[in-house]
This record gives structure tokens, C-alpha cells and sequence, in this order.
């Protein structure tokens, strides 16, 4: 399909990209929608000439961070126009090689699958496709292989760490058990008696 014969039907409306940043936002993530529905293609490895359409979708990328706003990871994501909520999802790094095939075509791998695979995304419009490859190149994040050992590190320290007593919390529902009476036992001493009264 050209860019001319999508028109501007395919650029949605502000409070439908309203809609969708609203769904897929959370406190720990970022979210950048493209302004247009594309069409995601999967292509197996060892077939380099057929796409095969998966679905469509408006295209975001999530940005996940943690506490101090750094992007710890990067997703790319296709949403449903109608509920705003993501219908498929995919983790990007550095090894899936997002790339622009065509001026409208993105490629990238595909992990989620189990395997190794090519996933692609066909914009109806040359100039969104632009802009939505330099948001997601933009977003994935780049750790060296020193800054990933220096996380590894401070994470295992932090799980070392022990506890003091102030930080830990009084147990909720806690009741302190002194004594156990079998209260069966009781009730059938108590039928016996009775009994042998009458």
C-alpha cells in the first residue's frame, strides 16, 4: 500500500491517543504512542522472503524505570485502537536490531516467540515512521557490560542485607497461643457424664 492511498484516516484523533497512553501508563513506565495504526508481519529465520501478517495495532513504546527515572528497560507494544489497551507485546534491546528496511517497513527481532525470528511494522504514513524509529532507537537502553556487572553487584548486596528489628513489622492477625486444649475431647467427656446421670 502507498502513503497516498492510507490518507489521513489512519492518524487518529488526540483523545484516542489519549485513550491508549492512558491504558498502558503506570508510576514506572514511560509511554510513546504512534499517532497512526501499523500493520506487525512476522518473518521465520530461515525464510527470507515471506512476511506473514499477525495483526494491527497503534504502535508505543513503553520506557520501564525504576525509582531513580532510569530506563532499566524498553518493550514496544501494539494496542488496540478501541480499548487503548496493548494487544501484543516485545522486549527491545540492543540485540534486536530495530532498523528501517523501507522508509514505511521496520524490522527487528523477535525473542518472545521461543524462537529466533523477524518481526516487522508497515506504517501507512513515511514521515510517522520516521519519527516513531527514532523514538524507539532513542529508547533502548545501551549498558555496557561493566554497567550490567556493577547492577548485578548492588542488587546481590542489597538481597545480603540483613533486617533490624525496627524494619521488620508486628505480624497482622497474631494471636499468642499459651496452651492447647482439645475441645472434642471435652465435649465427649461432658455427653458421657450426662449420660450417666440419667
Amino acid at each position: 500500500m502507498d502513503e497516498e492511498s492510507f490518507g489521513n484516516d489512519f492518524r487518529l484523533k488526540d483523545n484516542e491517543l489519549f485513550k491508549i497512553k492512558l491504558a498502558l501508563s503506570s508510576l514506572t513506565n514511560t509511554v510513546i504512542i504512534c499517532p497512526t495504526v501499523a500493520t506487525l508481519y512476522t518473518q521465520a529465520l530461515n525464510d527470507d522472503e515471506t512476511w506473514s501478517y499477525l495483526r494491527k495495532g497503534v504502535p508505543g513504546v513503553i520506557l520501564i524505570h525504576n525509582k531513580n527515572k532510569e530506563v532499566t528497560s524498553t518493550e514496544l507494544c501494539l494496542a488496540d485502537p478501541a480499548s487503548g489497551f496493548a494487544v501484543w507485546r516485545e522486549i527491545l534491546n540492543e540485540n534486536s536490531e530495530y532498523r528501517a528496511v523501507q522508509k514505511n517497513f521496520h524490522s527487528f527481532k523477535l525473542y518472545s516467540t521461543g524462537q529466533c525470528s523477524m518481526g516487522g511494522l508497515k506504517f501507512p504514513i513515511t514521515e510517522v515512521a520516521n519519527n516513531f524509529l527514532q523514538d524507539v532507537l532513542n529508547s533502548i537502553p545501551k549498558f555496557t557490560v561493566h554497567e550490567l556487572h556493577e547492577k548485578h553487584i548492588e542488587k546481590r548486596t542489597f538481597s545480603l542485607r540483613r533486617l533490624h528489628k525496627e524494619e521488620i513489622s508486628l505480624p497482622c492477625m497474631f494471636l499468642h497461643v499459651s496452651g492447647i486444649k482439645n475441645k472434642q475431647n471435652e465435649k465427649k467427656k461432658s455427653i458421657t457424664k450426662s449420660q450417666h446421670l440419667s
